[in-house]
């Protein structure tokens, strides 16, 4: 198996180092982390712009790639750059999204107008956690084990509690 990065794996990659040193110097990351939402609004639109949202998802779910060398290349990035924008949780709801056609929201992620929150607590509830999209500032369930709850739009929480 080749674990060469394809040339449009080196220009995502390129692109998104470059955006991140730009958006996210460690003053600018310990400010967020610290005394803000853990989130840049202006720089989610920017990783919405750059395509990078829309590699966490396949052509088929109207995304750019999907792929596990795709995912790889963005959260690589990601964490070298100490990155604080909630990815985790939404490549998760785009991925439950997708799986549950709720291409809406999937739509809405990639673009970067909205941003979403996942938590799971039961790994039974797991396939239905993307069922009901609660538009909110407010997650369901448990906020304090949510880390982007309260900057992200939608909220998706599977458990006993719901």
């Amino acid at each position: 198996m080749d674990f060469t990065p394809t040339e449009d794996r080196r220009m995502i990659a390129d692109s998104f180092r470059r955006f991140l040193a730009d958006k996210f110097p460690a003053e600018r990351r310990n400010e967020i982390a610290y005394e803000g939402a853990c989130h840049d609004p202006d720089a989610w639109g920017g990783l919405a712009e750059l395509g990078i949202l829309g590699a966490l998802v396949s052509e088929e779910d109207g995304g750019f790639g999907g792929a596990g060398f795709d995912i790889t290349t963005v959260f690589e990035e990601a964490g070298r750059a100490l990155c604080p924008e909630p990815l985790l949780g939404n490549l998760l709801a785009l991925r439950l999204y997708a799986a549950h056609g709720k291409a809406d929201r999937v739509e809405a992620i990639i673009a970067g107008a909205e941003r979403a929150a996942f938590a799971v607590d039961e790994l039974q509830n797991l396939a239905s956690a993307a069922a009901d999209a609660v538009p909110s500032s407010m997650p369901l369930g448990l906020p304090g084990l949510i880390p982007e709850a309260f900057s992200s739009d939608l909220s998706e929480y599977s458990g006993s509690c719901r």
